[in-house]
């Protein structure tokens, strides 16, 4: 928000060309979505942007996973997932355990990521990536 608010109100720059640039400088984490409402001077529309973090393990598809896998309870048990370009995916619980009778078994729970929602990469130099999802809204309306 200090980002912002020094480089729109104090240095007079568009909000608009510059969200890309303080969505990746800012101190806001990189694992929630972020809204961008915006408004141009003498018009009734407002402009919503809705950006949200991308990682290929961390957040694959922008979608958040379970910290533990629902069947074992295993904490951070996921197999690594793999570059789906947007497709769903699902992540199996990577968990081994012996049996009493010398047995490995491996657990079967798993967790399904869906299609990434329709969107716009915003340009990144690091792994993980923005993306925005634009949705215009009437002023009135909101």
């Amino acid at each position: 928000m200090i980002s912002y608010a020094d480089r729109v109100i104090v240095a007079g720059m568009n909000p608009t060309s510059c969200i890309s640039t303080l969505l990746y400088s800012s101190d806001m984490g990189k694992r929630t979505s972020v809204l961008f409402l915006h408004r141009e001077k003498d018009q009734e529309a407002l402009s919503v942007a809705h950006y949200v973090w991308e990682h290929p393990t961390q957040r694959p598809n922008s979608y958040s996973f379970p910290l533990a896998c629902p069947i074992c309870k295993h904490v951070r048990c996921w197999r690594r997932a793999r570059e789906s370009g947007g497709e769903a995916i699902q992540l199996k619980c990577r968990t081994k355990w012996t049996n009493d009778n010398g047995e490995k078994i491996r657990c079967k729970g798993t967790f399904d990521i869906f299609d990434r929602p329709p969107s716009t990469p915003v340009r990144s130099p690091y792994v993980g990536r923005w993306l925005a999802h634009n949705t215009p809204h009437n002023a009135e309306e909101a």
